[in-house]
């Protein structure tokens, strides 16, 4: 597979002080900018080869720099500080720290690191090339995305659903007055859905669920009540999770609603069918919305509990 990409390597040693942070910050605010001829459609790659400890700030600027989806790889010599580099590398560690006890090692470890740049490159050429449904319905909705924060999703993985859902919320124009959308790690936030946390009574209700294990608690009466409020549920299940609790979690029909992967690195292969049909959902719910109830009262959103009322006046 033949990608693109930026790549540039730091090099610090005793004659510029170590000062590591100096030139990651030095990347982010000049090389990686447009007028530095950096483009935005490749993969950005930062490899830091250093034999001592920073005599600077060097975290804050690394941080700024993996949040800005750069990938950071980082190869210690000698004296380096090993915690240093692994604060510095992007996750996993096996696959962007490398240490050797001196320079003329460094050939031992080339052709390992070759295969781990090369082979995120490609990875990260394939989530900047995916296809993604625009979704240009004029109705609107509140989204909600619940995904679960076991230990097992992991630090690489998690970054994985990030970048998923960063593509995802691309598709949909998201303001105070359209598409609004939230983020809860371990249940839907309390008063998700409530007029006070701002959910808009005459706009449709959608709730995504991204999981990769069985669930440990009972998920199919909360997710009964929350679809007998009229609210729609989509579940993605990743690698363990079981097919029969995501039938069971989702709002009819399965084939629009259910997903499954094998892997979170496939995750973006479900992009376009997804946002294709949220987005048609939504655009029927919002043509049935006058007929919907809009009295419904829910009440405290629980783990095991989820209730839904409506006035009857006798």
């Amino acid at each position: 597979m033949r990608v693109r990409a930026l790549l540039i390597l730091i090099l610090t040693s005793v004659l510029i002080t170590h000062a590591q942070g100096l030139g990651l910050r030095s990347i982010l605010y000049k090389r990686f900018q447009a007028e530095s001829g950096s483009r935005s459609d490749v993969p950005k790659i930062v490899i830091l080869i250093t034999d001592g400890k920073s005599q600077d700030d060097v975290l804050s600027p690394a941080q700024k720099l993996r949040d800005a989806g750069i990938e950071l790889f980082a190869i210690g010599v000698g004296d380096s500080d090993v915690n240093e580099l692994r604060a510095i590398a992007s996750p996993p560690e096996e696959k962007h720290m490398y240490y050797v006890d001196d320079f003329s090692m460094m050939s031992s470890i080339a052709e390992e690191l070759n295969k781990s740049v090369c082979e995120r490159i490609s990875e990260l050429s394939r989530e900047i090339s995916v296809n993604i449904h625009t979704c240009e319905t004029p109705a609107v909705a509140d989204i909600v995305i619940l995904v679960d924060g076991s230990r097992s999703i992991g630090r690489l993985n998690f970054k994985t659903v990030r970048s998923f859902l960063g593509l995802f919320v691309r598709a949909f124009t998201v303001g105070s007055e359209q598409t609004r959308i939230g983020l809860a790690l371990m249940y839907i936030l309390e008063n998700s859905f409530k007029a006070e946390s701002g959910s808009r009574s005459d706009a449709p209700k959608i709730v995504i669920l991204i999981t990769d294990v069985k669930s440990q608690d009972d998920v199919l009466l909360p997710a009964q009540r929350l679809r007998d409020a009229g609210i729609e549920l989509f579940a993605i299940g990743v690698k363990n999770a079981d097919e029969n609790e995501l039938r069971a979690i989702a709002s009819p029909p399965e084939e629009t609603h259910v997903y499954k992967v094998s892997d979170f690195r496939f995750m973006l292969d479900i992009m376009e069918k997804l946002t294709r049909s949220v987005c048609k959902r939504i655009s029927e719910l919002n043509d049935t919305r006058s007929d919907a109830p809009s009295d419904l009262m829910t009440s405290e959103v629980t783990a095991r509990r989820f209730c839904v009322t409506r006035p009857v006046n006798l």
